[in-house]
């Protein structure tokens, strides 16, 4: 499915280190946008309305994920989630 317009609809986790753990979040979908940077607050799952966002871990894995798996995932080095 497509985001829609726009030239980007992904975002950077600005403090994702080589050094960092390997499920950290590096990338994931927001709305549009251009150099977007942040965390799990402009994440967004309304590009395919609602199911779900592609997440791009520091392994280089990428996974879909769900909306109920959002707390789990990593965004910060000491592991606490900082999703409500």
């Amino acid at each position: 499915p497509s985001a829609g317009e726009g030239r980007c609809h992904y975002a950077m986790k600005p403090n994702a280190k080589l050094t960092s753990s390997p499920d950290m979040v590096v990338l994931f979908e927001t709305k549009r946008g251009w150099n977007q940077f942040g965390g799990p607050e402009i994440l967004t799952f309304e590009n395919h309305k609602g199911k779900g966002c592609n997440i791009s871990f520091n392994d280089n894995q990428t996974e879909f994920v769900k909306p109920e798996q959002l707390g789990k995932l990593k965004w910060e080095e000491d592991g606490i989630s900082n999703v409500e």
